[in-house]
């Protein structure tokens, strides 16, 4: 068994996948998200000169996220999954 996120019990498989949620830790905010947001057109606010959102106007939509890992990346912070022996393989 090896010590990577698919054998770590903090790890969310998505989807029957490879990809996974890192949930060690509470949500962390995505600064990528909101450079997304910035820029997309925003009804609720006309009132500004394009109609679009402004990056500090993006901020205050507050994206929160569990880190995104592989499967096979690994941490320090990795812990056996509870009722697994040392050996034995995630089903």
């Amino acid at each position: 068994m090896s010590e990577s996120c698919e054998t770590c019990r903090f790890w969310q498989e998505i989807s029957g996948g490879t990809n996974g949620l890192c949930r060690r830790y509470p949500p962390q905010v995505n600064i990528f998200a909101i450079v997304e947001f910035a820029g997309e057109f925003d009804p609720k606010h006309p009132e500004t000169p394009t109609g679009y959102k402004t990056l500090d106007e993006a901020a205050h939509d507050y994206h929160y996220l569990h880190p995104a890992t592989d499967e096979s990346n690994w941490c320090g912070e990795w812990r056996r999954i509870k009722g697994q022996i040392k050996g034995q393989i995630k089903q």
